[in-house]
């Protein structure tokens, strides 16, 4: 149900430090309701779980009358069941003195405006013929009372239908007498009132019956009586079946009519059920909630990447490898090299990820956190070219900077992933060294900068305080050689974020990882070594 604002929510985290310290209060206090004595919420939980309809979509049918029948009827049947259980969890919050009660009058609103709707629902489903939703088949029989006119249809065609029968009755006392296996009207496709008769007994019918359709066996037959009826049936069948579709229109205006009071309800359901998401994480011992801090201070400890981390642990792993990771107001910004595949990108990547967990208000894979407050995220990770608007991949690139550079301010997190790697090595290196200076220096952001440049760690000396620029590599263990045959010693990533600068890329490794053909590679080393 609330899929769609968990969407809103990831692409637009929050910003204020109260609204995500409220958050998480709410969070908690789920928690604690979901997992004590607290049977409604467990209920409205297992609701919540069940396959229930989109009833956000359903009501915008309804508003613009374009909703079936049947998913109004879920709708108002789904809706009663939610608002009996928030009237009941309404209650038992009441008995509740926890941890968390700052988080208590919002959970209390939630359930209120589901409350809202009881009255209204309740109305609405009297209309309803309790059978429909089990015997669903048309508008006809939808009703609990039909209107007056369809009140009219129904009873001109009961008057045909009674004409009809006392006109067999009479053919089965005077032509049809001496046949005693004809009882009752048949139907055969679409008509219907037909008179079967064996094809040995057609002797006893008379020159008026029209034949209407036949086997070998038996023929079926329409008296001039019939054939007379027949199209006021299915005329008075169709002005039924119109103001039954009218009925219903107007049934659909009447609900129409509470549209807020429904909205209200429903936008509370989907925030219950997305509260209820997270607050189904906190009881994980891997996960946390972060600590909101009113300035730029980032300090995580034992951090994972929590796509990684879920994946692993599905496959009955570990998980993803942990990492610490220190960030302040006086060291804001962070080079990190490192061998190709040793996680750079994974790792920064990562703290984009944590920092738009701990905004909506959702734990996180880490021991402890304390988590700034970004008012945006920028990355740079990779390009494509435009053909279109005639712009090369590094065009593109040096595009988005751009972009970057006139959006981010000092309460950003940018993440500049190996810019100036589509040009040659020289104008790379000074690119990325002035774009990062102006970061650090000009702009101030919470910059973390990857790159394969050894140069841009001379950076430090050029600023004012030189920790403001701090150098990590992504660690590696270097074995020998596996046989003698072989002068290729074999990497292994460790994954961990080191201090320091790695001066190294390890591009011949991956390249064996990719299987290219040895003798290039001991040829590529060779010209290295040259």
């Amino acid at each position: 149900m609330g899929y769609r604002l968990l969407r809103q929510w990831l692409a637009r985290p929050l910003i204020d430090h109260q609204a995500i310290r409220d958050r998480q209060s709410c969070v908690l206090l789920i928690k604690e309701l979901m997992h004590g004595p607290f049977e409604k919420f467990k209920r409205i939980e297992e609701a919540l779980n069940e396959q229930i309809p989109d009833l956000q979509r359903i009501l915008t049918r309804i508003h613009y009358l374009r909703c079936s029948a049947k998913d109004l009827c879920r709708l108002l049947s789904v809706t009663l069941v939610l608002v009996d259980y928030a009237i009941a969890a309404s209650h038992e919050l009441q008995k509740y003195n926890g941890a968390s009660l700052n988080a208590k009058p919002h959970i209390t609103h939630l359930l209120s405006c589901i409350a809202n709707a009881k009255e209204v629902t309740r109305f609405a489903i009297s209309d309803i013929h309790p059978q429909w939703s089990t015997n669903a088949k048309s508008l006809v029989s939808f009703f609990q009372t039909p209107t007056a006119q369809m009140q009219q249809h129904m009873f001109k065609k009961e008057q045909i239908t009674n004409a009809l029968q006392t006109h067999l009755n009479d053919l089965l006392s005077s032509t049809l007498s001496h046949i005693d296996y004809v009882k009752d009207y048949v139907v055969c496709g679409d008509t219907s009132y037909l008179i079967q008769l064996k094809n040995e007994d057609l002797d006893s019918v008379p020159e008026s019956w029209i034949k209407m359709n036949g086997t070998k066996q038996v023929s079926r037959f329409h008296t001039p009586f019939i054939r007379q009826l027949i199209p006021e049936m299915e005329e008075c069948q169709e002005q039924l079946e119109n103001a039954s579709k009218l009925a219903f229109v107007q049934f659909q205006k009447a609900i129409g009519q509470h549209y807020f009071l429904f909205h209200d309800c429903f936008a509370a359901v989907a925030e219950l059920d997305c509260l209820m998401a997270l607050a189904r994480l906190c009881p994980d011992p891997g996960l946390v909630m972060p600590m909101t801090c009113d300035t730029m201070t980032m300090s995580l400890v034992q951090s994972r990447h929590p796509m990684i981390d879920a994946l692993e642990k599905e496959q009955g792993r570990l998980g993803a490898i942990p990492n610490d990771i220190f960030m302040s107001p006086d060291t804001k910004s962070m080079l990190i090299t490192g061998p190709n595949m040793g996680g750079k990108s994974s790792l920064v990547k990562q703290i984009a990820l944590l920092s738009i967990l701990h905004q909506i208000g959702s734990p996180i894979p880490a021991h402890s956190a304390v988590m700034p407050v970004f008012d945006s995220i920028f990355i740079l990770s990779g390009a494509s070219d435009a053909i279109l608007k005639g712009q090369s991949t590094f065009m593109k690139e040096l595009t988005t900077t751009k972009h970057i550079m006139d959006q981010a301010t000092c309460h950003s997190l940018v993440i500049l992933d190996e810019l100036g790697r589509g040009t040659c090595t020289i104008d790379g290196t000074a690119i990325a060294y002035a774009v990062l200076k102006h970061f650090i220096t000009d702009i101030g952001a919470m910059t973390l900068f990857v790159s394969h440049y050894p140069f841009l760690t001379t950076l430090q000396n050029e600023l004012s305080y030189p920790e403001q620029l701090r150098i990590y590599h992504m660690g590696y263990i270097e074995l020998p050689a596996e046989n003698r045959f072989s002068s290729r010693p074999t990497i292994v990533f460790t994954h961990k974020l080191e201090p320091g600068l790695c001066t190294v890329s390890h591009a011949l490794h991956v390249a064996s990882m990719a299987d290219i053909p040895g003798s290039i590679i001991d040829h590529a080393k060779n010209i290295i070594s040259n």
